[in-house]
């Protein structure tokens, strides 16, 4: 039978969360929106780590060996852009520009991101402004 043991494993907010493939560490975001910093912590509930800067709205996926999430525009870069934060090496490599800017609200992505099991595809949910 299932026993409700919390242990609180965040410190100073967190947002969206999602468990590493072993379930010891969990992995998630903290504010300001809309480009929020990427964290890890361990399920035991020890000391927090900052993995990355910017990670756009809620829009990253947990896979056994890294992390695939999108990166908002910024000076070297004005278009989002998927990237891989590979856990070995502990660099992020960009996979492929969404050549969308932050000024084009017709294309501009919301929040949400899943990768496929095979990692050949991934969904981004998408908003336009109402017409």
């Amino acid at each position: 039978m299932w026993q409700d043991e919390t242990v609180q494993v965040t410190r100073n907010g967190g947002d969206v969360a999602f468990e590493s493939a072993e379930g010891n560490v969990v992995y998630y975001d903290k504010l300001p929106e809309p480009a929020k910093s990427l964290w890890r912590a361990p399920v035991a509930g020890s000391t927090e780590e900052k993995l990355l800067e910017a990670v756009w709205m809620r829009s990253f996926a947990v896979v056994e060996d890294g992390i695939y999430f999108v990166r908002p525009p910024g000076a070297e870069d004005p278009f989002f852009s998927i990237q891989f934060l590979d856990f070995a090496s502990g660099q992020a490599t960009q996979v492929t520009s969404l050549d969308v800017s932050v000024n084009d609200p017709e294309r501009s992505p919301y929040q949400g991101f899943t990768v496929s099991p095979d990692r050949r595809s991934c969904t981004r949910r998408w908003i336009s402004p109402a017409t």
